[in-house]
């Protein structure tokens, strides 16, 4: 089954519920099994919240949801117009062996969200960070 969900959730408002009651909603009606639910809801809740905190000092960031999915694939492109950040390249590798006590903040979420997806790629279009995810089904 093919299908899409596009969502810009309100500036200023709970963004990452507004887009997981939308997802869920969407998952259901693909019929996605309950893993890859939990993987692509997983995924975004990771890219919104870091887009949302970290994209403007004053939190006012805006988010644009696209997903596609369909018998192959399920395909997330998040962008916002926070400030320009490729998280694949500036956020520090997390140094796994360290302890919670020695490690750096930051780039954790980042390296989750690429050992749980198949590709993730970054890209500067027209003022706007976007992101682009792809998980395989099956």
């Amino acid at each position: 089954m093919t299908g899409e969900l596009k969502l810009v959730p309100q500036v200023g408002g709970d963004q990452w519920s507004e887009i997981d009651a939308a997802v869920a909603e969407f998952s259901k009606e693909q019929h996605w099994p309950d893993d890859l639910d939990f993987t692509v809801r997983l995924i975004l809740e990771e890219l919104v919240l870091n887009a949302v905190s970290y994209g403007a000092e004053d939190h006012s960031t805006e988010v644009r949801l696209q997903l596609t999915s369909d018998d192959s694939e399920v395909r997330i492109v998040l962008s916002d117009n926070g400030m320009p950040f490729n998280p694949l390249v500036e956020s520090p590798a997390p140094d796994l062996d360290a302890s919670v006590e020695e490690r750096k903040v930051g780039g954790l979420g980042v390296h989750f969200v690429q050992s749980i997806s198949d590709s993730a790629t970054y890209e500067w279009v027209e003022g706007h960070n976007q992101m682009t995810v792809v998980k395989l089904r099956g």
